[in-house]
């Protein structure tokens, strides 16, 4: 339900669901809406504290000029099952919200740096309090 009263949907397979999302979110941040992306893309399975980021969501905010406001979430591994969608173990999740960063003034060509600084403060805050 959560989905269908607040969520963009995306399919990956589809380059046009692709591009209607970014339309779609550009216009829920003209709004003055917030949104959560997932910069990972899916879930992590790997053994590492996070994934390699997509551009998208970088690409989103240099764009609309929106600050990135980073965010972790905590003992996710011990609630979700592997191969069940929306299916979570009871257990507490820490939501962690970082310091934003301002991507006011930059441009596409700054994408690489930009998703490389705020991968480099999740990963450094989340190997900190972990």
């Amino acid at each position: 339900m959560m989905y269908r009263i607040g969520g963009i949907m995306v399919d990956r397979s589809s380059e046009e669901s692709r591009k209607e999302s970014v339309v779609k979110m550009k216009e829920a941040l003209a709004m003055g809406m917030h949104m959560v992306l997932f910069p990972e893309g899916t879930r992590n399975r790997t053994g590492q504290p996070l994934k390699e980021f997509y551009d998208g969501a970088f690409n989103l905010a240099v764009d609309t000029q929106t600050p990135i406001m980073p965010s972790l979430l905590f003992h996710t591994r011990k609630i979700q099952v592997p191969g069940k969608f929306l299916y979570a173990w009871p257990h507490r999740i820490d939501y962690h919200f970082l310091e934003p960063i301002e991507t006011t003034g930059l441009t596409r060509d700054d994408v690489p740096a930009l998703k490389e600084k705020v991968f480099r403060i999740m990963w450094d805050y989340y190997t900190a309090h972990s």
